[in-house]
């Protein structure tokens, strides 16, 4: 964390992460209010234990989007979105409401960012995974002699051009029924009361 100063970095290099739950809207508007700059990890968290896609479901999403307007309203500049069905990822990066939003095995989306893992550009995970950088040719047991300034560089400089071209990351099937990305398509997820699916409460 870093405590806010004039003329801050757009590019967000100096704000703090926030793995943002229910229990943490409360200890975000707390930092934001002593002059930290943060930004909100919503979705799945490496602490929360979910394992599948967040948001595969219209009362998912309407769930996720209430989250995403409470960290704004308590302060978080931006959001890192991981594990969030695509569509769902577009629908809040890309309306003109939109916080600066970043995406981790998330898909793409038209006004958002991509929060690429130096790591991952350059080790395999241990086991079969699709939507991992595919500059990645280590394996873990070859750290440290294979993480070197060279090779991050490399495959750093390989895996940017592939997000620029839109080659990567690629886009996860949606687990969203076709009335509920309908649903999403007239949306604004950042207004006050946008509501669930009609008919589902």
């Amino acid at each position: 964390m870093v405590r806010t100063v004039q003329g801050r970095d757009a590019s967000f290099s100096d704000a703090g992460g926030a793995g943002a739950g229910e229990e943490t809207v409360d200890i975000i508007h707390a930092l934001v209010r002593e002059g930290f700059r943060v930004m909100a990890h919503i979705g799945y968290t490496p602490q929360g234990g979910e394992r599948s896609r967040v948001g595969g479901s219209a009362d998912a999403a309407a769930d996720l989007f209430a989250l995403a307007r409470r960290v704004r309203a308590a302060g978080a500049e931006s959001l890192v979105l991981e594990k969030v069905d695509e569509l769902v990822h577009r629908a809040l990066a890309d309306h003109s409401d939109a916080i600066p939003t970043f995406a981790i095995f998330s898909g793409k989306s038209s006004r958002g960012g991509q929060s690429v893992n130096v790591w991952d550009a350059v080790f395999r995970p241990g086991f079969k995974a699709r939507y991992f950088p595919p500059t990645a040719e280590f394996d873990t047991k070859e750290f440290p002699a294979a993480y070197t300034e060279d090779q991050i560089a490399r495959k750093m400089e390989v895996l940017l051009k592939l997000v620029a071209l839109g080659e990567f990351p690629l886009s996860p099937p949606s687990a969203l029924r076709l009335e509920d990305a309908a649903w999403l398509a007239g949306l604004n997820p950042w207004a006050e009361g946008c509501g669930h699916l009609p008919g589902r409460g």
